[in-house]
């Protein structure tokens, strides 16, 4: 699966074992931010984290194109590319 390096996404995980999942969408010395599932962007110290890892695999729901035929797929995704140049 390819995946576009500003859709890669990035695993935090908090000094209190809290793991969070998403893109860095912001970056400073002393705050990440990262956008999850529902575009919810939280903020974390750099000094509350533990680690970060980036992710290889996709955050899409395994199984969200299974009862789209091939068609489908190519359309959904010909409009999503029609998005990205907007």
């Amino acid at each position: 699966m390819r995946i576009k390096p500003s859709m890669k996404a990035t695993r935090i995980t908090r000094q209190n074992g809290e793991v969070l999942l998403g893109r860095i969408v912001e970056s400073s010395d002393e705050t990440i931010a990262v956008i999850g599932i529902g575009n919810v962007i939280t903020r974390v110290a750099r000094r509350d984290i533990r680690s970060t890892h980036d992710v290889e695999e996709s955050m899409m729901w395994t199984g969200l194109l299974d009862g789209l035929s091939e068609d489908q797929v190519g359309d959904l995704l010909d409009y999503l590319s029609a998005l990205s140049t907007e």
